[in-house]
């Protein structure tokens, strides 16, 4: 039974929407009483000796407290020490590093404390105007940093994410799908699930692959395409996040017989386009804790670390949190851009489950709310979003940006 009507001919070739630009602001989670004792030490060690030449075995041990200094969302206490041990040659530090400057977010209080010269000083190794990146500094002797290099060509990066998911980098691997799709390599994409990249994640991003090859009239028959299509279809019937969200992207080709067979998920996944809860401002029918999206939301494995954010900062107003939530950071899509930067040093787990985790989340939701012109004192946003954003993630989001120092 056919899921797309392949009789169109005017083929729309989709293009996943540009990723929202983002950018840390601080956490309004507390660091743990360790991570300010480890800070003043780091401060002292800075006043009395600012260059301090560090053995491997003591080299190891700093930078795995600037790692839990790091998760623990405090950047003054984590960034200087890393940066001094990439200095002094350490390649753990320089690789995070690389990683830390590439990723897809906001500076935190700290950083935005500093001038554009002192965030370089501290990300970057030295050379040209504004530094050099460690990942292409170090590619030649280290195969994520060289990996990552190649996983960057916006045209041919597909064998840069396939090495990154031989090293076990499967999270950030994920980051650079989307761009390969972008550019209509489909196939490529397909590919990938040979080699294990069977991840929530990945098995997202070879869905839109089968899927696009499929409207572009590309060949669909192979068992991997065929087999990405049937997988869809068994999730789409469990109505799973990331299925619903694939279903709305290409609602405009689905067959008719299609469309009737999954008039209900259809329904949910037009609310699950991305930013969906700011649509409905505009639907007084609708709020955000009635939806059959909601539901989904507050019961979704994809979804987890919301709800588990908004149950500790908003135990009032779960659903309604989890929703706002998941469209300020830009759907599923948006989820899946906040990846650990290094498999290797910070699983994945570690990070989801991290204070850093929640704080990224949080800053992706101001940056949504700011863009919006919502940018207001904490309890004073437009009263006519009042049952479409729920209040109180909305003032910890807005809350999160302010800089005290």
């Amino acid at each position: 039974m056919p899921i797309l009507d392949f009789k169109m001919t005017s083929a729309r070739f989709w293009s996943v929407q540009n990723q929202r630009t983002l950018v840390s602001m601080s956490s309004p989670i507390q660091p743990t009483v360790a991570a300010c004792v480890f800070r003043l030490l780091v401060l002292f060690l800075f006043a009395i000796c600012p260059i301090f030449p560090v053995g491997l075995a003591h080299a190891g041990e700093v930078f795995e407290e600037a790692v839990e200094a790091w998760l623990a969302d405090d950047d003054e206490a984590s960034l200087p020490v890393l940066a001094q041990l990439a200095s002094d040659g350490n390649g753990d530090a320089q690789l995070l590093l690389g990683r830390i400057a590439d990723r897809p977010g906001a500076y935190s209080p700290y950083m935005a404390s500093l001038d554009r010269k002192k965030r370089n000083a501290l990300l970057k190794a030295p050379g040209g105007l504004s530094g050099k990146s460690w990942l292409g500094v170090i590619a030649g002797e280290n195969d994520i940093a060289s990996a990552h290099v190649k996983a960057k060509d916006v045209k041919n990066g597909t064998p840069g994410i396939a090495e990154l998911i031989l090293l076990g980098e499967i999270g950030p691997s994920v980051e650079y799908m989307s761009r390969q799709i972008n550019q209509g390599n489909n196939q490529d994409i397909l590919q990938l699930s040979r080699i294990g990249s069977s991840t929530n994640g990945a098995q997202f991003f070879e869905w839109l692959a089968a899927f696009n090859a499929a409207i572009l009239g590309e060949p669909v028959a192979s068992p991997t395409a065929r087999n990405t299509i049937e997988e869809f279809d068994a999730e789409l019937a469990r109505y799973d996040l990331r299925a619903l969200t694939v279903l709305s992207m290409f609602d405009d080709y689905l067959s008719a017989v299609a469309k009737r067979r999954f008039a209900v998920a259809r329904g949910v996944a037009d609310e699950l386009r991305t930013g969906f809860n700011f649509d409905l401002i505009n639907d007084p029918t609708k709020t955000l804790s009635l939806t059959a999206a909601a539901v989904v939301l507050m019961n979704s494995e994809h979804t987890k670390p919301l709800v588990s954010l908004c149950k500790q900062e908003c135990p009032a107003s779960v659903a309604a949190c989890v929703t706002t939530l998941f469209g300020a950071v830009g759907g599923y899509l948006g989820l899946l851009s906040l990846q650990t930067p290094v498999e290797k040093y910070i699983p994945s787990q570690r990070y989801f489950e991290s204070r850093r985790h929640q704080a990224d989340l949080l800053r992706v939701a101001y940056n949504t709310l700011e863009e919006k012109g919502w940018e207001t004192p904490p309890g004073t946003l437009d009263r006519r979003l009042k049952g479409k954003i729920d209040q109180c993630i909305a003032d910890k989001a807005l809350a999160s940006s302010a800089y005290a120092g």
